[in-house]
C-alpha cells in the first residue's frame, strides 16, 4: 500500500518531468525556425472559493509563430473532489483580442493524486504532439 509521502513524492516528480517536457519542446520550437518569443511555464495556486479551497496546476508552452499569430498549447489541471481533472487545447490568437480554440482534447478525469502523477506526462506529450497550424 502506498502512504502518503510516496504519492507526493510521485505528484511532484510527475510535475517537474512536466516542466521538462515543455522546456525540450520550447527548445523544438526556436530550433525549428519561424518561432519567437516562445515560453513555457509550470504554475501551482491555490484560492479560497465560497465552497471551498481551490488548487490548480497550470502549464502552458506558447509563442509567436511567424505568418500564424500566437499559438499556445495549454494544460489546465484542477483539483476535482478527491481527484483531479486535467483540460487540454491549442489556443491561436491571429490578432491580440481573438482567442481561438484550434485543438481540444477530451478531458482526463483522474480518480487521486496518484493517477494523476501516473498521467500527466502522458497527457503533456499528448497535446504537445497537436501540430501548430501551419502559415
Amino acid at each position: 500500500m502506498r502512504g502518503p509521502e510516496q504519492t507526493v513524492d510521485e505528484l511532484v516528480s510527475a510535475l517537474c518531468q512536466a516542466g521538462q517536457v515543455l522546456s525540450e519542446r520550447r527548445a523544438a520550437l526556436l530550433r525549428a525556425g519561424g518561432w519567437s518569443s516562445v515560453t513555457s511555464r509550470l504554475e501551482l495556486s491555490e484560492w479560497h472559493a465560497r465552497d471551498g479551497r481551490r488548487l490548480e496546476v497550470y502549464c502552458d508552452l506558447d509563442g509567436e509563430l511567424a505568418g500564424v499569430g500566437h499559438v499556445g498549447w495549454i494544460v489546465d489541471v484542477l483539483r476535482d473532489g478527491e481527484g483531479w481533472l486535467v483540460e487540454r487545447r491549442l489556443n491561436l490568437n491571429r490578432q491580440p483580442s481573438e482567442v481561438e480554440t484550434i485543438a481540444e482534447l477530451p478531458p482526463q478525469t483522474c480518480r487521486d493524486s496518484g493517477e494523476l502523477a501516473r498521467l500527466l506526462v502522458p497527457l503533456v506529450r499528448e497535446l504537445l504532439a497537436v501540430a501548430a497550424p501551419e502559415p
